[in-house]
């Protein structure tokens, strides 16, 4: 397995952050859009989980940490999963 962190700084509060994130992220998960097959929220963040990886995703105040543990294929393109969570938090948080 191979594990990768992004963290992106936000200036909205936990709250809104994770409404924001939550609004993008359960459409595209429903539609298949999305290589995350279910995410159960918590008060400050999820869990996520997929065919062969799984992660968390922690929202502060300041900041959004997504931890994930990569395998099978998607292991091979950790580099291209850390850009696609990156992208996802930067247009979410803005």
């Amino acid at each position: 397995m191979t594990t990768i962190e992004v963290r992106m700084a936000h200036s909205l509060g936990k709250a809104e952050a994770l409404r924001r994130i939550r609004t993008k992220a359960e459409p595209m998960i429903a539609s298949g859009r999305a290589p995350i097959q279910s995410m159960e929220w918590t008060e400050d963040g999820a869990r996520l989980t997929s065919a062969n990886s799984e992660g968390t995703l922690l929202c502060t105040d300041t900041e959004v940490v997504v931890t994930a543990r990569l395998g099978g294929f998607v292991a091979l393109m950790s580099i291209g999963a850390k850009k696609a969570i990156e992208d996802f938090l930067k247009k979410t948080l803005e």
